[in-house]
């Protein structure tokens, strides 16, 4: 039998954050039997997204203070579930409706081995040729018709 999971989403005042006293940050809890986990939501622009999920750290300082870096973001949905773990740097909401997601350290066979080669020269041209030969492709398949998003 699976035990009965319980959330519950508060709002709490930090104690004292570099001379601040006035701070608030709201938290779910979520109870499992004798596990209790507790997730710091995002300041009011971040948190909550349409579809009932919370981005959220589960370190206080990240979500208190944007001026920090972090690398314990992930999403929460309202029953307490962890759609996208806690394993992350940024979390951007792209048009309302998409999630772009960087990871606090890199998995990637491809990212793991650019970060290996950052100082070699030769590995730069490659990485340039490479970007290049991309985005003919995308013309190519596109034929001309798409548009390129700077940003």
């Amino acid at each position: 039998m699976q035990e009965e999971k319980k959330v519950t989403f508060d709002r709490g005042k930090v104690s004292s954050y570099n001379g601040q006293d006035n701070l608030f940050c709201d938290f779910a809890t979520v109870t499992t039997g004798d596990k209790k986990d507790v997730y710091y939501l995002l300041n009011e622009n971040d948190k909550k997204l349409d579809n009932d999920c919370f981005i959220a750290s589960t370190v206080l300082k990240e979500a208190i203070d944007s001026n920090i870096p972090r690398s314990h973001l992930g999403l929460i949905n309202v029953k307490g579930d962890v759609i996208i773990p806690f394993v992350n740097k940024s979390i951007k909401v792209i048009d309302d409706k998409y999630l772009l997601v960087v990871r606090s350290e890199a998995k990637t066979k491809s990212v793991v081995d650019a970060i290996n080669s950052r100082n070699d020269p030769s590995a730069a041209e490659r990485m340039v040729n490479a970007n290049a030969s991309i985005k003919d492709k995308l013309n190519r398949i596109m034929n001309g018709q798409g548009d390129e998003v700077n940003g």
